[in-house]
Formats: C-alpha cells, structure tokens, sequence
C-alpha cells in the first residue's frame, strides 16, 4: 500500500513538472496576481515563471504542486541519505577489513621471526 501511494505521488508530481510554464513578468504579476492564484487553484500543474528584465526569477505555483515537489524531493533525500549511510558503512568494513590483513600479516611475520 505505502509503495502503491508512492509512486502515485511520484507519478503526480512528474505530471506537474512535465507541464508548461506560463510567462510572466513582474509587473504583469502584480496587475494579475488574484486571477493567477485563482488559475492555480482550478489546475494545480501551472507554474508560472517568473520573469524578471527578461531573466527567470521565481516561480509561482499551486499548494497541491508544491506539497507534491516538497514530497519527492523529501523522499529522494532520504533515499540518498540511506545510499550514504550504506557507502559509509561499507568504506569502513573494508578499512577494518584492510587493517585486520594488514595486523594478520605483522602477526605471521612476528610469528615466523621468533620460530612459531
């Protein structure tokens, strides 16, 4: 069920960023702002980007895309935490692992010299 609800807010999300930005300039938005808060909230996948001298500034879009954003970047930061986590434990198996030949070597050397 939890993997089910996953990838259902994966694949909305996905939807949402697949879709096309509406321009706007600056002071295009402050004369529209009411009407594009309410355009958002009829279709939640618009984003407006946010122009300013021409140049990409911000962007503006619905609640329900951000929470779905917010989600998934959440859900693919915890996945790479947990492939960190994992590369860290392995980096330090394979230093103990190294260090343990390294002392079995000392050990048998030791051993050889003094006729064990």
């Amino acid at each position: 069920m939890h993997m089910h609800n996953y990838k259902t807010e994966v694949t909305l999300a996905a939807q949402a960023l697949e879709k096309d930005f509406e321009l706007s300039n600056i002071t295009d938005l402050r004369r529209d702002l009411l009407s594009i808060v309410e355009h958002l909230q009829t279709s939640p996948a618009e984003r407006y980007l946010i122009l300013k001298h021409g140049r990409p500034q911000a962007v503006l879009m619905s609640f329900q895309t951000y929470n779905l954003v917010k989600k998934v970047m959440d859900l693919v930061g915890a996945e790479t935490t947990k492939e960190q986590a994992m590369e860290e434990a392995m980096a330090r198996l394979r230093s103990e692992r190294s260090r343990t030949k390294a002392g079995s070597k000392v050990d048998d050397s030791v051993a050889a010299a003094s006729g064990y």
